[in-house]
């Protein structure tokens, strides 16, 4: 078993394919979201598995309380942005594309802070809250 940590944006070199290739909050980062799902794709074994943990959109919430707030405008600017530069997250659509099969959406939801009832919710809600915070200028830069 091998482990590879690369730049998936470079040509892919590989003496040997894959049976399992995962990526984490990477999609915005590549010139062409496409061309590295299309890469993935013929970098694996026969029924091997490439698995994308990413954020895709609308930018949403269970009582709508999202709409109108700076957070949800700044989603959809940046979405905007993404999309005059050519860059489409959605993941699922792209990943058909090239030929993957069984494809499978799992919706997380992630509160901004603590507010939410649950340990798991306040926990997760806490992390993503940091990340925004770390991250935002850099993602809004970016654009």
């Amino acid at each position: 078993m091998t482990f590879e940590v690369d730049d998936a944006d470079d040509e892919w070199v590989y003496p040997h394919p894959f049976c399992y290739i995962h990526s984490r909050f990477t999609a915005v980062c590549w010139t062409d979201p496409l061309s590295i799902i299309r890469k993935a794709f013929a970098a694996l074994t026969p029924g091997g598995y490439y698995e994308m943990q990413d954020i895709s959109g609308p930018f949403s919430s269970i009582d709508n309380t999202h709409e109108g707030t700076p957070i949800f405008k700044m989603a959809n600017l940046v979405k905007q942005a993404f999309l005059q530069h050519g860059i489409d997250v959605e993941a699922q659509a792209m990943m058909e594309e090239v030929g993957f099969v069984d494809v499978k959406e799992t919706v997380i939801e992630f509160p901004i802070g603590t507010w939410a009832k649950s340990w798991y919710h306040k926990t997760i809600g806490k992390w993503y809250q940091k990340d925004l915070i770390n991250g935002i200028e850099g993602i809004m830069l970016g654009c």
